[in-house]
C-alpha cells in the first residue's frame, strides 16, 4: 500500500521536473531577451493638441533613452508584462481547510490616475462564506504590450505645490504603484505634470527639452531613486540586501547612500579615495528630503537635484550607479548625459564646511553686493542665493541670460541690445565677471550723445575662445568684440571695454578667471551646438550630448520612439527600440532561379530548423504540463478528506480584514523652477553734448 502510494507520488514529480526542464529550454533555444527597459504609457490628459504633441515628443525622447541605456536584470515574463494586483481584504480558514483566500483587490487608482484593469494579472476572487469557492477575474487580460517592463500613467492635474504665474513651485511629481512578483522591482507608476509646465513646454524648443529633463527625473524616481524603495534593493540573486546596506542615517536627519557603485563613482568624481558615503538632500519636506542629491554638493544641473536648473540637465555616473545598485537594472557603458563639472576633483572637502574651502570657492558665491554672478561653468549669469537648510550659496541662473541661447541676443529679451556693450549670446559665448569700477559703462552713440548703463559689479556674456597655440599648459582666454577686435583676458587681470568696441569709452571686464578651468569646456565643434557639454581638459575636445541629441557636435536629433494609438484606446506604447532590419544584398543568388518558383508552387516554405526545434520543444513541454496537472488532480480526488476537529465538529472560519495598501507618498516641491532675471540692468541715457578735448 505504501509502495503503491509512493509510486503514484513519484510519477507526477518526475513528469513535472521533465516539463520544467523542457520549459527552461525554450528561452535558451529562442535566445534570451536582453531585458531592455521598454516603457508603456497610458495617457489620461485633456489638453490642447499642441500640448499633447509636445508631451508625446518629450516622453518619446525619454523612453528611447531608457530603452537604449538601461536593461532589466530579471524581466517580468517573455511576452507581456502583467501588473500584480494588491489584495486589500482576505479571509483565513482554519480547521479542515487551512488556507488564506483573497476577497477583494485594489484596482482603483495610481497616484492621480485611474488604473487600466486589462494590464493586471488574472486573479482569484473568493467567497467570504465558503472556502474554495473562487472565480478567476481578468482571464484573457492582454497585459502590457510585448517588450514593456514599466507602465507609466501620464496625467496633468493641478496640485497645491504646482508653479503658478510668478509663484515658483513644483514642475512634476511621481509615485510608484505596483511591484514585480520576481524581485519587487516597480512595474507601474504615475507621472503628473503640472499644467503650467506643459503649457510652457509647448511654447519653445528650449522648454520642450526642459520638460524632457523633468520627465527623465520623474522616471528615475519610479525606477529606484526613491527613499520608499531603498529598503527593497536586491542583490545579484534577487533577494533583499537590507536597508542598512543602502543608506546610513545620522543624527540631525542626514541620510547618505553607501552602496558600492555610488561610492566608487563619487570617489572618482570628487577625487577622494576615503569617501565612504554620499549624502542625500535633507530639506524640502516629504517630497524631496532623502530622495534627491543635494544641490549644494552636486550643483543645480545634475538630473536628480530637487530644483532643476534653467540650463540643460546632466545625468552623472553617480545617478546611474544608484539605479544599478538597486539590483534591478544594468546600465550600459557611457550612458551618462552631458558632463558634470561641479565640484569635480575638489578632493575630500566634499563634507562639512566644503563651501568655505579655498579649493571649492569657484563653485560657490558670497553675496557681497554684486548685482549678478557667473555660474561655475560660465554658461550663464545669475544671482547668488542660498536654499533653505543648504550649506552653501550658489549662482541661480537668470532665465534670459543663458549665454549660449541665441534668442537672448534680441533686445526684447534683455531690455537692451547686448552688441552695444560688446556682449554676445550664442555659440562660444561664456559669462565673464564685470569689474565693480567703473559702475557705469559709457557708449558713445554719436558725437552729440552717449548712453550710460550700470553694468559694474555684475556678469555678462561675451564671445570668447581659447588660444592653444602655445600648448595646453599655456592657454589664453581671448575675448572678441562685435566688430572682430580681440584681446586677451589674463588670469586675475582686466580687459578695458575700449579694446572691444570703438564706441565704448568706459568699463572693464574682470577679474579674469583661470584659463585652465575656463577653457576646459571650450573648443568643441560648433560649441556642441549648445546641445551638449564640451569636454576638453587636455586639448582633445569631445562633445557630451544632452538628452535628445547625438553626433560629433550634438547637432543630430535622437529620434523619439514611435508611438502607436490603437483605435479607441487612450494609451501609447513606447517600447525599447528593436534592431533595424538587415539590408538585403543586391547581388543575385547563386542558386537556380527556378528553385524558388517550384517551392512557391508546391506551397512549401523554407522554415529554419531552429523554428522547428523550438516548436517541438514547446509542444512537448505543454503536453508534459497537461499530463502533470491531470495526475495531480486525479491523486487529489482519490485522497480521503479529513474531518474538522473544531468546536462543535464544524469548520472554523476566521476573517481578517486589511485596509487598502498605501501607495508611496507623492513628491512635493519637486523640481522647482529657476529665477528669471527680467530686465536685470537699469538703463541710463545721457543727452549732454560731448566736447572733444
Amino acid at each position: 500500500m505504501n509502495a503503491h502510494h509512493s509510486g503514484r507520488c513519484l510519477r507526477p514529480g518526475v513528469v513535472f521536473a521533465l516539463a520544467l526542464a523542457l520549459a527552461l529550454l525554450v528561452p535558451i533555444a529562442m535566445g534570451a531577451d536582453d531585458g531592455a527597459l521598454g516603457v508603456h504609457y497610458e495617457y489620461q490628459v485633456e489638453v490642447p493638441s499642441n500640448q499633447r504633441e509636445t508631451l508625446e515628443k518629450a516622453l518619446g525622447i525619454v523612453s528611447r533613452w531608457l530603452g537604449e541605456n538601461l536593461q532589466v536584470k530579471r524581466p517580468e515574463g517573455t511576452a507581456s508584462l502583467f501588473l500584480e494586483p494588491q489584495c486589500t481584504r482576505f479571509v483565513t480558514w482554519s480547521g479542515a481547510v487551512n488556507r488564506k483566500e483573497c476577497l477583494d483587490y485594489s484596482l482603483s487608482s495610481c497616484g492621480k490616475a485611474e488604473v487600466n484593469p486589462q494590464l493586471y494579472r488574472p486573479r482569484e476572487v473568493c467567497d467570504p462564506t465558503r472556502p474554495r469557492n473562487c472565480e478567476t477575474v481578468g482571464r484573457g487580460n492582454p497585459g502590457a504590450p510585448a517588450g514593456a517592463q514599466l507602465v507609466v500613467y501620464v496625467t496633468s492635474s493641478p496640485s497645491p505645490g504646482c508653479s503658478q504665474g510668478d509663484e515658483v513651485g513644483e514642475l512634476a511629481s511621481a509615485v510608484y504603484c505596483t511591484r514585480s512578483s520576481v524581485d519587487d522591482r516597480p512595474t507601474s507608476g504615475n507621472v503628473n505634470i503640472c499644467p503650467e509646465t506643459l503649457q510652457k513646454a509647448a511654447s519653445s524648443e528650449r522648454e520642450l527639452y526642459r520638460l524632457a529633463d523633468t520627465l527623465l527625473h520623474e522616471h528615475f524616481h519610479l525606477l529606484g531613486f526613491n527613499p520608499g524603495l531603498f529598503p527593497d534593493f536586491v542583490g545579484e540573486d534577487g533577494s533583499r540586501i537590507g536597508e542598512d546596506k543602502v543608506v546610513r542615517r545620522q543624527e540631525g536627519g542626514q541620510t547618505s547612500i553607501i552602496t558600492p557603485r555610488v561610492v566608487a563613482a563619487a570617489r572618482q568624481h570628487f577625487g577622494c579615495d576615503t569617501l565612504d558615503a554620499v549624502p542625500l538632500e535633507r530639506s524640502g519636506g516629504t517630497g524631496t528630503a532623502g530622495g534627491h542629491w543635494p544641490a549644494d554638493l552636486f550643483g543645480d544641473r545634475e538630473i536628480m537635484v530637487p530644483t532643476i536648473a534653467l540650463t540643460r540637465a546632466v545625468v552623472s555616473d553617480m545617478t546611474l550607479a544608484l539605479i544599478e545598485d538597486s539590483g534591478w537594472y544594468r546600465s550600459l557603458k557611457n550612458s551618462s548625459l552631458g558632463y558634470l563639472s561641479f565640484n569635480r576633483d575638489v578632493g575630500c572637502l566634499a563634507g562639512n564646511g566644503f563651501c568655505d574651502a579655498e579649493a571649492s570657492s569657484e563653485y560657490y558665491c558670497k553675496d557681497d553686493g554684486r548685482a549678478s554672478f557667473c555660474s561655475p561653468d560660465h554658461y550663464s549669469v545669475g544671482a547668488c542665493e542660498r536654499a533653505t537648510d543648504a550649506q552653501c550659496s550658489m549662482v541661480k541662473s537668470f532665465g534670459n541670460m543663458i549665454c549660449r541661447d541665441e534668442a537672448a541676443d534680441a533686445q526684447s529679451t534683455l531690455g537692451y541690445d547686448p552688441k552695444d556693450w560688446a556682449q554676445r549670446y550664442g555659440e562660444s559665448s561664456r559669462c565673464l565677471p564685470i569689474a565693480s569700477e567703473p559702475y557705469e559703462w559709457r557708449n558713445d552713440v554719436n558725437q552729440f550723445s552717449y548712453t550710460l548703463m550700470g553694468l559694474g559689479g555684475s556678469g555678462g556674456c561675451f564671445n570668447v575662445r581659447c588660444d592653444r597655440s602655445r600648448g595646453t599648459e599655456d592657454l589664453r582666454i581671448m575675448v572678441r568684440g562685435p566688430d572682430g577686435q580681440e584681446t586677451e583676458c589674463r588670469e586675475g587681470g582686466y580687459v578695458d571695454a575700449k579694446a572691444l568696441s570703438n564706441g565704448l569709452q568706459s568699463g572693464k571686464i574682470g577679474p579674469c578667471p583661470s584659463a585652465k578651468a575656463f577653457c576646459s569646456n571650450l573648443g568643441c565643434p560648433s560649441d556642441c551646438s549648445a546641445r551638449g557639454d564640451c569636454f576638453n581638459p587636455n586639448g582633445e575636445a569631445e562633445c557630451r550630448c544632452y538628452l535628445g541629441f547625438k553626433g560629433e557636435s550634438c547637432n543630430n536629433l535622437m529620434e523619439e520612439t514611435d508611438t502607436v494609438f490603437p483605435a479607441g484606446a487612450r494609451n501609447v506604447t513606447a517600447s525599447a527600440p528593436t534592431a533595424p532590419p538587415l539590408e538585403m544584398d543586391a547581388m543575385a543568388s547563386e542558386e537556380p532561379q527556378d528553385s524558388g518558383i517550384e517551392e512557391a508552387e508546391s506551397g512549401g516554405a523554407n522554415i529554419p530548423w531552429k523554428v522547428v526545434a523550438v516548436g517541438c520543444v514547446v509542444l512537448v513541454g505543454a503536453l508534459a504540463l497537461v499530463i502533470t496537472f491531470w495526475l495531480i488532480a486525479r491523486r487529489f480526488k482519490s485522497t480521503p478528506r479529513g474531518r474538522g476537529r473544531g468546536r462543535g465538529g464544524g469548520t472554523q472560519m476566521q476573517h481578517l480584514s486589511l485596509s487598502e495598501t498605501a501607495e508611496a507618498p507623492e513628491e512635493s516641491n519637486d523640481l522647482d523652477g529657476g529665477i528669471v532675471g527680467v530686465h536685470a540692468h537699469r538703463l541710463l541715457y545721457g543727452t549732454s553734448i560731448k566736447v572733444d578735448v
